[in-house]
């Protein structure tokens, strides 16, 4: 089906793919960045889904892409089965948020610091202890790979989330984290009463509660942590602005099923409360509309016949579910592009992602 309103976003250096659950987000997002590869000399896309769908779907192992410091290459015929041109590249990554944050660290402190800071059991267990790292991690490394000059467009799968907006709540929730007492009670004080406090905290029940070892640990991790802490900050309220600046567009996956549709009107409204744009909108798992009667020529298999009537009616549902998230779409939304997408005879695999792929490019043209 043709898009509706022009894909103008389809030229923009970064295109960001959220969605709710079982939507078919990495999937869409795979696809969409073999239709881009077919139009670009080089392309990545990078998902941070624990899930890593994306590298088995391109035949990559997990490990070797989790492990990766850069996005691997896709093999020349793995490209030819996608319809790439031999002279383009199609970059993928998986997203070690661990290895990111490593990266900032020895970055911003002395070496003796990094060693330090990276030594703690806190460090080793940070990914665990604040919710939205994965996401702070994508943006820094989505934001060195745009600013690498490497890649003409990059695809971000976003993490997998009950909700989409979650994605998009993360700065807020680490700049307040940031500036939760439990940081500042270990923070380096920096007044006499603070001095004060802090040398009263040292034999305190807190450190009877945890004991010793590990209490100082914990000061020895927050006061070192403190010192990137105000780059965390800057980089998290970067982000709060990465999706409305010109050059990103949020594309949104959503299926014909009446959670997934409300979970888009709902994402909708949501950005249009933060002011963030909504470039695109890709309804997956489409089927189009059935009209006639499907017979068995000579009708004597009674069995085949009623299996074909159940098939029918199904794909009737299926359509016409299709159809009234369409129309639902185009009501609340009828400046935003949309375009469905259609499963085919393939199902999996690089067979798939090709189809898909060619369905966003002829609505692209459309």
């Amino acid at each position: 089906m043709n898009a509706r309103g022009g894909l103008s976003w389809f030229k923009r250096p970064c295109v960001v793919v959220t969605g709710g659950g079982g939507v078919g987000k990495t999937t869409t997002a795979s696809a969409l960045a073999v239709a881009l590869a077919r139009q670009h000399k080089s392309v990545a896309v990078v998902t941070v889904d624990p899930a890593k769908r994306l590298a088995e779907a391109f035949g990559f192992q997990v490990e070797d892409l989790y492990h990766a410091q850069e996005p691997q290459d896709l093999s020349d015929s793995v490209k030819e089965q996608l319809k790439i041109p031999k002279e383009n590249r199609l970059y993928v990554g998986i997203l070690n948020p661990n290895r990111v944050v490593q990266e900032v660290v020895k970055t911003t402190l002395s070496e003796n610091q990094a060693e330090k800071l990276t030594s703690t059991r806190l460090f080793q267990q940070l990914s665990q202890m604040i919710y939205g790292l994965q996401e702070y991690a994508a943006f820094e490394w989505v934001n060195r790979l745009i600013e690498s000059k490497h890649y003409d467009v990059v695809v971000l799968d976003t993490p997998p989330a009950v909700h989409a907006k979650d994605f998009f709540k993360v700065p807020d929730r680490i700049e307040n984290l940031l500036h939760s007492q439990v940081f500042q009670i270990f923070d380096t004080p920096k007044t006499s009463l603070g001095k004060w406090v802090s040398k009263a905290m040292s034999f305190s029940w807190v450190e009877v509660l945890l004991g010793a070892q590990v209490f100082q640990e914990s000061r020895l991790f927050f006061s070192i942590f403190s010192q990137i802490k105000n780059r965390v900050i800057t980089k998290v309220r970067a982000l709060a602005q990465f999706f409305r600046t010109g050059q990103v567009a949020l594309v949104t996956v959503v299926a014909p099923h009446a959670v997934a549709l409300q979970e888009t009107l709902g994402l909708k409204v949501f950005l249009g409360e933060q002011g963030i744009p909504l470039d695109a909108v890709i309804l997956n798992q489409g089927h189009p509309p059935i009209n006639e009667d499907w017979t068995l020529a000579g009708g004597e298999d009674f069995v085949f016949q009623d299996k074909l009537r159940r098939f029918q009616a199904e794909a009737r549902e299926r359509g016409q579910a299709t159809e009234h998230t369409m129309a639902r779409l185009d009501q609340e939304m009828p400046e935003v592009p949309k375009i469905t997408l259609s499963l085919g005879a393939s199902d999996s695999g690089l067979a798939l992602l090709s189809d898909l792929a060619d369905q966003i490019e002829s609505s692209e043209r459309g």
